[in-house]
C-alpha cells in the first residue's frame, strides 16, 4: 500500500469503529517508518485524530522519533482527557520544532496545530476541568509556539506601570496616520451613494454616517454572505439606471465568498461603470490577516489570485487592520488603501460616568476559533484579576440593527473599562472594531500589544497595552490603586477618538480620498 492508501484504510477503519485492528494494519509497513510518519501527519490534517494518536502511541512505544508523532501524542492526550500520555508528547517537541524553517513551521501550524487546538477547545462544551485542559493547552503551546513563552508568563518581572507606558510610548510601530479633509467652508457636494453589502450592522453603520454627513443613502441588503449573481446583480442594475450613483459601497468578504461571486461583481461593476464612467467603488473591510502572511518571517504578503483581481477594479480598500502591512506598499495598492476604521453609526459616548477599575471583556470564553481567547479568560479567573465576563451583543430582535449596535456601544460607556484581546488564528494581532469602539464609546481600552494600533493610538496615552499575561496583571495592579490616572488615559483616548475618528471625520476622509 502506498500512504494515500493506508490513510484510507485507517480512516475506514476509524468510521467503522474498528481501531483494535489499526496496529495489525500497521505492523507490515514498520521497516517503512518515513511512510507510517506521513500518515501520521495525513491523518491529522484530516482530523482524524483518534486513528492518529493510536498509532503515534504505538510507534513511540517502539522507539520512533518524529514531530507527527509528538503532535499526535501531546494534542490526542489532551483530546482524549490522557494527561498522563502528553510528557511523552512534548518530551522532544520544542527540539524537533526549532529545526523547522519558517515555511515548514507554518504549513504544520495552520494544518495540525490551529485545528487541533480548535478541536481541543470545543470539547470544552462539554469538559467540567476546563482549568485542568488550559493548563494542558498552555504547556503544549510553550513547547511548539515560541511566542507564548513570554505570553503566558504570569510570574515573570516587568517594569512598574509608569515605566512600562513610557517605554511602550518609546517604541511605537509608526506615527499616526493622518488622512486629509475636504477644504474646510467648502460646500459639501451631494452624493449619491449605493450600499450593497449583507444586511447587518456595518450596513447601517456606515449608511447612518453618510446620511449625517448630508449624503443620498441607497441600501440594498443582502440577507446571506452570499448574493443571487441574477437577481440581485439585475436589482443593483436596474436601481442604478433609474437613479445614478456616484459611490458603490460593497464588502469585501462578499467579493471573493466564491469564485462565481466574484465574477458577478466583475460583471456588475463592469456594467455600472457604462453607466456612470465616473462611478467610484470601495471595498469595506479588508481582512487582510486572512492572506498568508504573518506567521513566517520573510515571507512575502499577496493576496490570492482572485482578491487580487477584483481589488484591481475598485477604486479605494477602505480598511484599518493592519496598515503595517508590506502589502499596502505595493504599486497595485499604494495608491488605494485609506487606512481609516468605519463610522460607529452616529454614536458619539462619553466619558461623564465615574471611572470603574473592574474591566469588562465581551465575548465567549469557549471560542473554538479563538482559542487563546480561552487560554487568556481561563488563566484571568485564576489569578482572580478584576474582570467580568459577558456575551458580546444585546440580542434584542424587536430592535434595528443600529439599535442593537448602539447598546453594545452604551454597554462598553457604561463600563468605562474594557479588555480585548486582538490575536487571530494564525498569531497575529491587528487592529478590531472593538479598538476604535472602546475609546470612541468613552471606556478605557485595554489591549493585547499591536503595532498596527500605534499608527492610530499611542499606548500609554490613549489606551493600555500588555505583552504577556504579568503584564495584564501589573496593568489590573495599577488601575486598581491609580484610577485617577487610569481614568485620565480613558479621557484623552475618547478625546482624540473624537478629534480624528468621529463618524463626521471619517467620511470625510472618504470623501477626499476618492474626490481630492
Amino acid at each position: 500500500m502506498n500512504t494515500q492508501q493506508l490513510v484510507d484504510l485507517f480512516c475506514t477503519l476509524d468510521e467503522e469503529n474498528r481501531l483494535a485492528e489499526l496496529v495489525a494494519a500497521a505492523q507490515p509497513h514498520w521497516p517503512q517508518r518515513k511512510k507510517l510518519f506521513q500518515v501520521v501527519n495525513e491523518l491529522m490534517c484530516k482530523a482524524r485524530w483518534r486513528p492518529a494518536y493510536l498509532l503515534a502511541l504505538w510507534m513511540e512505544k517502539n522507539h520512533a522519533q518524529n514531530i507527527f508523532i509528538s503532535l499526535a501524542l501531546s494534542l490526542g492526550a489532551i483530546i482524549f482527557d490522557k494527561p498522563q500520555e502528553l510528557q511523552r508528547g512534548l518530551l522532544h517537541l520544542r527540539q524537533q520544532a526549532a529545526i523547522l524553517n519558517n515555511k515548514e513551521w507554518t504549513v504544520l501550524y495552520n494544518a495540525v496545530v490551529h485545528p487541533g487546538l480548535c478541536k481541543i477547545v470545543e470539547t470544552l462544551h462539554y469538559n467540567t476541568q476546563i482549568e485542568a485542559v488550559v493548563a494542558q493547552m498552555v504547556t503544549f503551546c510553550k513547547e511548539f509556539i515560541p511566542l507564548f513563552r513570554d505570553l503566558m508568563d504570569q510570574d515573570s518581572l516587568c517594569l512598574p506601570v509608569p515605566q512600562l507606558l513610557q517605554q511602550q510610548q518609546a517604541n511605537l510601530s509608526g506615527p499616526h496616520i493622518q488622512q486629509p479633509l475636504p477644504d474646510v467652508g467648502q460646500p459639501r457636494p451631494n452624493r449619491h451613494v449605493l450600499c450593497f453589502m449583507k444586511d447587518f450592522y456595518i450596513l447601517h453603520r456606515i449608511a447612518q454616517a453618510m446620511q449625517l454627513y448630508g449624503w443620498q443613502v441607497l441600501l440594498y441588503g443582502t440577507a446571506e454572505w452570499g448574493i443571487n449573481p441574477q437577481e440581485d446583480i439585475g436589482n443593483i442594475i436596474k436601481l442604478c439606471y433609474r437613479s445614478p450613483v456616484d459611490l458603490m459601497v460593497v464588502y469585501t468578504d462578499q467579493l471573493v465568498a466564491t469564485p462565481t461571486q466574484t465574477r458577478s461583481y466583475h460583471l456588475l461593476i463592469n456594467q455600472l461603470r457604462r453607466l456612470n464612467p465616473n462611478l467610484k467603488v470601495v471595498s469595506v473591510s479588508c481582512d487582510a490577516w486572512a492572506t498568508r502572511w504573518g506567521l513566517a518571517e520573510g515571507e512575502k504578503a499577496r493576496f490570492r489570485p482572485d482578491i487580487h483581481a477584483i481589488m484591481a477594479q475598485v477604486d479605494a480598500i477602505w480598511s484599518s487592520d493592519s496598515p503595517n502591512l508590506p502589502l499596502w506598499e505595493e504599486p497595485e495598492f499604494s495608491e488605494k488603501i485609506l487606512h481609516a476604521h468605519i463610522p460607529h453609526g452616529g454614536f458619539l459616548g462619553s466619558t461623564e460616568s465615574p471611572f470603574q477599575t473592574n474591566m469588562l471583556y465581551l465575548g465567549d470564553v469557549i471560542y473554538p476559533d479563538h482559542w487563546h481567547r480561552t487560554i487568556w479568560l481561563t488563566l484571568i479567573k485564576q489569578l482572580q484579576l478584576p474582570v467580568t465576563i459577558k456575551e458580546h451583543f444585546y440580542t434584542k430582535s424587536a430592535l434595528s440593527h443600529l439599535e442593537n449596535y448602539a447598546l453594545h456601544l452604551q454597554r462598553l460607556q457604561e463600563a468605562t473599562c474594557c479588555l480585548h484581546f486582538t490575536r487571530k488564528q494564525n498569531l497575529t494581532c491587528i487592529v478590531t472594531h472593538r479598538s476604535f469602539e472602546a475609546p470612541i464609546s468613552g471606556a478605557l481600552l485595554i489591549q493585547e500589544c499591536t503595532p498596527d494600533m500605534h499608527r492610530f493610538f499611542t499606548p500609554g496615552e490613549h489606551y493600555l497595552e500588555f505583552n504577556s499575561l504579568a503584564e495584564l496583571r501589573a496593568i489590573a495592579q495599577f488601575i486598581q490603586e491609580e484610577p485617577e490616572q487610569a481614568d485620565a488615559i480613558r479621557k484623552r483616548g475618547h478625546a482624540f477618538a473624537h478629534q480624528w475618528y468621529s463618524d463626521d471625520k471619517l467620511i470625510g476622509y472618504l470623501e477626499k480620498f476618492l474626490w481630492p
